[in-house]
């Protein structure tokens, strides 16, 4: 089960440089529709996002778009 960032986080201590991010796509099991399409979407807007932002993309995967991302003190 995920916890919230600030549950996993002691306030004072410095941040973790690393983030494990899940996002779930596909079939929507409420409304039946499809959203396979976005993917190579997300992956666009991933490599987009770490040229403009201080974040490096250390892997990704599209099947649930899980990336792990490493963002320097």
């Amino acid at each position: 089960m995920t916890k919230a960032r600030q549950t996993q986080i002691r306030p004072g201590s410095p941040p973790p440089p690393y983030y494990h991010c899940v996002s779930r796509y596909g079939q929507d099991e409420y409304s039946s529709r499809n959203y396979e399409h976005r993917c190579q979407w997300i992956v666009d807007r991933l490599k987009e996002r770490s040229a403009v932002f201080t974040i490096d993309i250390c892997a990704y995967g599209t099947m649930h778009t899980r990336t792990v991302l490493y963002v320097p003190k």
